[in-house]
């Protein structure tokens, strides 16, 4: 499988997931939340732009709580993917990711690594995450 397109959608498809929770987009929330979890590799972690690594228990009960915390809107903006290496079954990959909430701009560049994953959306899920702020665009 060439991994690098269904990775892109999946980045692509996740963010846009995480603008609509944050905006609280879904009326059934619980139905909506699956198009995080459907996606997340059981051993999952995200390491921040400062340093703080969250395992996936974390990250799903502090992403919970967040819907709807962007009553004014935002919008995220994934650009730049680009696929560095990838064998049969893993892909590491690189995007930037722009946040506009509340009149402030941030920016990251985030490395991911994810695997195939038949049963996910666009066929891959993701393993780890490591975000790293853009020069002067810190939260």
């Amino acid at each position: 499988m060439d991994l690098g397109p269904a990775c892109e959608q999946e980045i692509i498809g996740l963010h846009r997931f995480f603008q609509t929770w944050f905006e609280g987009g879904f009326a059934d929330r619980a139905r909506g939340f699956l198009r995080f979890t459907d996606v997340m590799a059981p051993g999952f972690i995200i390491v921040s732009p400062k340093g703080t690594v969250t395992t996936l228990h974390e990250l799903a009960k502090g992403l919970r709580s967040a819907f709807g915390s962007w009553p004014d809107g935002g919008t995220i903006e994934v650009s730049d993917v680009t696929l560095r290496y990838q064998n049969d079954e893993v892909a590491l990959l690189t995007y930037v990711e722009r946040q506009h909430v509340g009149g402030k701009e941030t920016a990251r560049l985030s490395t991911a690594v994810m695997r195939e994953h038949a049963a996910a959306p666009n066929g891959v899920c993701w393993m780890h995450v490591h975000e790293t702020w853009m020069p002067g665009m810190a939260g």
